[in-house]
């Protein structure tokens, strides 16, 4: 019986054995080829899993992977035995009829491996791999030479053409490389690819999620990556040199990635044709970013295109580094165009264009936007650094020119030409041209030049000539040889520039009917304004000050009208004809020096004896009592003189504090003849130092008034008025920021106020502790309320705020029980009762804050004693008549205090809630690595294994 027993055992375990090799080994067989054998007969004989070998030689026939669909023959690999796929050779039988489509033909298959071979000789309609309508193929190692087509792809998805050679020694300039149709997530990397007709083709929207990388593509006659129709493609780190026309061609292709390839082309001054870096056609919302493309006649090159980025990208050396043309809305940001003929040129029809952040350094043009550009583009932020001819040149209209910098260009600016017009230059620094600054020319009309600095250029700083009706505005034009000069331009409008340091500070030549107002112009070695052969101009409301000559005219600058200026110079005028005026009838309005009439000029010198300086006033209203003819040909019949203004200032004894406030007013006015106080509660005074008292909360504004016979000047300060119980029974804590003025950042800190009731009108003995918080709130920004004294729960409110409400207080009140202005709890176990307030009521609702955030801690002991799981801490806000849970998530923790933030919609009562843990004693099980894998049905017949190992063990129990 025991013999028995052991023969059973024996033939389970020989079970078990069996099945496991059966099961765990497979079936897969090598099929060698030798030299003269047949590849397609091997592979009619393979089966699914197996691999071909093939041993060095030459082997002519075209091999067909298809068979249909009924016979798989998938995961098959068709190898060359040797490491070198030169000694291993396929040549393409070419007589074959036009249903063969590859030396090698791939369909319906997936995971087919074609690696190690040389195929060759492939007519051009016969690929050397075709793969059609499967997936996940691989084609690798391989050598294709003068085949029609080396690898095409068609619907074949999440395929590998990777490390593959393809060139041609004869009919150079024929054929591609590798053709992608409609074949999606393929990817195509470290190959080499040249002396085709394109290197790469890609076409149809099904391309998408291909990638192309890391591959060698140079010598094609026409592009290197070719794409047509073809979407959300990647191009990354692929090397395009000398390639013909293309280095990568986009045509009616959209969302495509473009990153880190260099492309090196040889451009027309080399061999005659147009060639291009990157060029893209008909194509929109593409990422064109970090590449390199230099020596073409574009590097990158828009026709017709919008939406599309091209960001941190390297051309050099180029005719035009970067340009388009019939191109909209597209984004050329942050790139490097430097050592070509025009760094960034738009063209035909171009607008709603962002052309920011670029370096543009020694071009011809640093940017060009011709006179056929369209409209609306923003040049911003650019750097135009040593460009032979212009930093910017602008022969457009209705565009911005912002915040660039341009330096060391023969000329900084540029506008040019009758379509040069309504164009907005602002905020630019210009600097250290040899000619020109900025320049405006031929009949460039309309413009606005606006806060921009021209500085240290060796010609002018701004030069308009021929230029009309432009609007010259809060310029700054330092150390150039004329700081604005206008010539031959009439109507156009200088206000409130600064002119220093120049040789002249502000010139007029053959320019007629403009209007000089608000500038200064000061410190110039020549003449502070220089008026030649200039009529009909309104010089008035200028510092002109600290110059050799504060204003020159010559025989034929006539009929100027020029008044209400501040001269201050060693020689205040020099004119050469008494035909221009020099005042207007004396008219009631604030005059240069703060007198309450407007007449003529104040002449002043720089030793402080001038005519105004000096002059009497008896009547007291700002005009001297004599008229003013002490220079060559100037008569200033109502001659400025010195006024004293007064001036409203005073001191508050405070600027806060709780109901009744008491305020002492002090005045610390001068020169003032009358004076009112506007207390900001409906009440006013006239006292000299009043005592006001405020009854109830609130922010009030005082504003002090004072006067003299021509002038009402004042001053305001906010006092904030706080609600306070006069019943101290608690620990208060306070916290703010003020200064004498309601405008500074002292604080100040107490601990010995007791708390009341506060604007909640919480019952006063329910109060535990209070603290307050104040800031100033303004409206689009962000405000936060900290309240560092540890009297609550509370460590900070936060929010944005969507108006101006100036100072405002925040008031937190901790609570013995729940709030009167609540019924009923939550469930969960409590923790602290709060009652929140922001400001004055009405307020803190969602219309006037969004993304309020409280801050808050709860003691580690309270958790523990209480057994509350931490993670259902939530605070809990009473609105609408019930308790409404926020979200509140953990934000750290010290020794003491878990941290907790919640979002609240607003600010009332609050609650801090826990829920306390079903079962203290239970111990949580950590989740099991979900990497590790417990799916055990993979292993083929596990279940029949185990069934065995099962019946083993029963055996073996019962024999016991």
């Amino acid at each position: 019986m025991e013999e028995l027993d052991i023969n059973i055992i024996k033939i389970l375990l020989l079970a078990y054995l069996m099945f496991t090799l059966s099961s765990c080994v497979g079936t897969a067989a090598e099929i060698h080829v030798q030299p003269g054998g047949s590849i397609q007969a091997a592979v009619n004989s393979a089966k699914s899993d197996d691999t071909i070998i093939v041993e060095p030689g030459t082997y002519t026939g075209n091999i067909d992977i298809s068979r249909d669909y009924a016979n798989n023959l998938n995961n098959l690999v068709l190898m060359a035995s040797s490491s070198n796929p030169g000694d291993t050779i396929i040549v393409a039988d070419n007589t074959a009829g036009p249903t063969v489509k590859g030396v090698i033909s791939i369909k319906y298959k997936t995971h087919v491996t074609v690696k190690g071979f040389t195929i060759t000789g492939a007519r051009n309609d016969i690929a050397g791999v075709y793969l059609s309508q499967g997936k996940q193929c691989t084609v690798e190692n391989n050598i294709f030479l003068n085949d029609g087509l080396g690898v095409k792809l068609t619907s074949f998805t999440d395929s590998v053409v990777r490390n593959n050679n393809f060139n041609r020694t004869s009919t150079f300039g024929t054929g591609t490389g590798i053709d992608i149709e409609q074949s999606g997530n393929t990817m195509v990397s470290g190959n080499s690819i040249s002396n085709q007709n394109n290197g790469i083709h890609i076409v149809g929207s099904n391309s998408k999620g291909s990638t192309i990388s890391g591959n060698s593509i140079s010598q094609n006659t026409n592009s290197g990556i070719l794409m047509e129709s073809a979407k959300g493609v990647t191009l990354s780190g692929n090397t395009l040199n000398a390639n013909k026309n293309d280095g990568i061609y986009l045509s009616f292709s959209a969302e495509n990635n473009l990153t880190n390839n260099n492309v090196l082309m040889l451009n027309s001054a080399v061999n005659g044709t147009n060639t291009n870096g990157i060029n893209l056609y008909n194509s929109k919302s593409n990422t064109i970013s970090n590449n390199t493309a230099s020596s073409a006649d574009h590097g990158i090159f828009f026709n017709t295109c919008e939406n599309n980025v091209v960001q941190n990208n390297k051309v050099s050396s180029n005719l035009y580094g970067i340009a388009m043309r019939y191109s909209h809305k597209n984004k050329i940001i942050n790139n490097n165009a430097d050592g070509n003929k025009e760094g960034i040129y738009l063209t035909w029809e171009d607008s709603g264009n962002t052309i920011s952040g670029n370096n543009v350094n020694l071009c011809d043009v640093g940017i060009h936007l011709t006179n056929y550009c369209g409209k609306n583009n923003l040049v911003d932020n650019n750097i135009a650094n040593s460009n032979t001819f212009y930093g910017i040149y602008v022969e457009t209209n209705n565009n911005v020119i912002s915040n660039n910098h341009a330096t060391g260009n023969s000329r900084g600016i540029y506008l040019l030409g009758s379509g040069c017009y309504d164009n907005t230059l602002s905020n630019n620094i210009v600097d250290f041209s040899t000619g020109n600054g900025i320049r405006l020319a031929n009949t460039s009309n309309h413009n606005k030049l606006v806060s921009n600095s021209v500085i240290s250029n060796s010609g002018d700083g701004i030069y308009l000539v021929n230029s009309n009706n432009s609007y010259i505005d809060s310029n700054t034009a330092r150390g150039n040889n004329i700081g604005i000069h206008v010539e031959s331009s009439n109507k156009n409008i200088l206000s409130s520039n600064v002119a220093p340091y120049n040789n002249m500070g502000i010139r007029l030549y053959s320019a007629d009917n403009n209007s000089l107002s608000n500038n200064t112009v000061s410190y110039n070695a020549l003449d502070g304004i220089d008026l030649n052969s200039a009529v009909s101009n309104n010089i008035t409301d200028n510092h002109i000050i600290w110059n050799e000559k504060g204003i020159f005219l010559c025989p034929k600058s006539i009929n100027n009208l020029i008044y209400n200026n501040y001269f201050n110079n060693t020689e205040n005028t020099d004119a050469k004809n008494t035909r221009c005026t020099w005042y207007i009838g004396k008219t009631k309005g604030k005059n240069i020096v703060g007198g309450s009439y407007i007449g003529g000029n104040f002449w002043a010198h720089i030793n402080g004896d001038g005519f105004s300086q000096t002059a009497h006033d008896s009547e007291g209203e700002g005009i001297a009592d004599a008229v003013y003819d002490k220079e060559v040909n100037v008569i200033d019949r109502l001659p400025l003189v010195s006024v004293v203004l007064p001036v409203a200032d005073f001191r508050a004894s405070t600027t806060q504090g709780y109901a009744p406030l008491y305020v002492q007013l002090t005045d610390l006015s001068q020169n003032a003849i009358s004076k009112s106080w506007d207390f900001g509660d409906g009440t006013n005074s006239t006292e000299q130092n009043p005592m006001h008292t405020y009854s109830k909360a609130g922010n009030y504004t005082v504003n002090f008034i004072v006067n003299d016979k021509n002038n009402t000047i004042s001053k305001a300060t906010t006092i904030t008025v706080l609600d306070y119980n006069n019943n101290p029974t608690n620990v208060q804590s306070i916290s703010s920021s003020s200064d004498s003025d309601g405008s500074g950042s002292s604080s100040f800190s107490s601990s010995s106020e007791s708390a009341g009731v506060g604007s909640s009108n919480e019952l006063h003995s329910n109060v535990v502790s209070k603290e307050i918080s104040q800031a100033f709130i303004t409206s689009g920004k962000s405000v936060k309320f900290d309240f560092p004294q540890n009297a609550t729960s509370v460590v900070y409110v936060s929010f944005d705020s969507k108006k101006n409400t100036g100072k405002t207080t925040t008031i937190v009140e901790m609570l013995k029980e729940k709030s009167i202005l609540a019924s009923g709890l939550p469930s969960e176990a409590v923790y602290k009762h709060l009652n929140i307030w922001v400001g004055n009521s009405g307020f803190a609702t969602p219309k006037d804050l969004e993304n309020a955030v409280l801050c808050f801690k709860v003691e580690k002991f309270w958790i523990q004693d209480n057994k509350i799981d931490q993670s259902s801490i939530t605070l809990n806000r009473y609105c609408d008549k019930e308790w409404n849970p926020l979200p509140t998530s953990k934000s750290g923790e010290d020794d003491k205090y878990l941290y907790f933030t919640a979002q609240t919609p607003g600010f009332s009562p609050f609650v801090i809630t826990g829920k306390m843990t079903a079962n203290p004693n239970t111990t949580v099980t950590p989740a099991n690595d979900k990497n590790k894998s417990t799916d055990t049905t993979g292993m083929p017949g596990f279940e029949i294994i185990s069934g065995i190992t099962i019946l083993l063990a029963v055996f073996l129990y019962k024999r016991k």
